[in-house]
């Protein structure tokens, strides 16, 4: 019985200095860990826009945030312009979906009909030869081959071409891997429309160019209108004159 209770002290001791130095070391790692995750995102978010704005507009872009319901978790969203000025030009969102082995993120970026200019996937657990080919890059290429699928596609609509033959959205399924990409798929379908959903209760957006503004001299006008007019007035006068004979009397 003593040995029990000595052992017993021993393994919840042990156990204690384990649980408190997990603690210990994710209390230092956590902060670094969501330093790293969002400036992953925030990369993703430039690399999906690529072709919708200029080399140059890429690092001072506008991103306006906004927030989508999804089941009572709140995720975000953002509309983008190249300047305060400018019309929103883009959209992205970071969409999340159960994949064959766990949770798949995708970074889309779409312009502002919901056509999608490019996709990232940033984190997945599927299987090494499979599902993982999303994130592959084929030797003389530099970006993922399965990437380049949903380029100019709906992100409304895009589909696994096993699930709608004739959809002129459809993706091609990584060999081996139809769940993945189906299921990558169907959060793009369903955050985009959470997104749409959400636009349609947000302010439209009254935006004016300044550099298509006329300068106007209301001087000028006036006396072009008054000169106008006097030239109407002479005419008429003209026309009176020679319509009546000589005498004030009809031949």
């Amino acid at each position: 019985m003593g040995n029990i209770i000595k052992l017993s002290s021993i393994l919840f001791f042990v156990a204690g200095i384990a649980a408190g130095s997990l603690a210990y070391y994710n209390s230092i790692t956590k902060p670094a860990i969501a330093k790293l995750k969002a400036a992953n995102e925030e990369k993703a978010r430039a690399y999906v826009l690529q072709g919708l704005f200029s080399e140059e507009q890429i690092s001072n872009l506008i991103y306006e945030e906004g927030e989508i319901d999804l089941d009572g978790t709140i995720e975000k969203f953002w509309r983008v312009k190249a300047t305060e000025s400018g019309q929103y030009k883009a959209l992205v969102f970071l969409s999340k979906g159960m994949g064959f082995s766990g949770l798949i993120e995708t970074m889309v970026g779409t312009d502002m009909n919901f056509k999608i200019n490019a996709i990232k996937v940033l984190k997945h657990t599927e299987t090494p030869g499979l599902g993982a080919e999303a994130q592959t890059i084929k030797y003389g290429e530099d970006k993922p081959f399965f990437e380049g699928w949903f380029t100019e596609k709906n992100s409304l609509k895009v589909v696994v071409v096993n699930d709608d033959l004739n959809s002129k959205d459809k993706v091609q399924s990584i060999t081996g891997a139809t769940i993945t990409t189906r299921a990558i798929c169907r959060s793009i379908n369903k955050y985009a429309e959470l997104v749409k959903k959400q636009m349609g209760n947000m302010p439209r957006q009254l935006v004016i160019d300044r550099s298509k503004i006329v300068a106007v001299d209301r001087e000028a006008i006036m006396k072009a209108r008054a000169e106008a007019a006097a030239k109407a007035e002479a005419e008429k006068d003209t026309v009176v004159t020679e319509d009546t004979p000589e005498g004030g009397k009809d031949e």
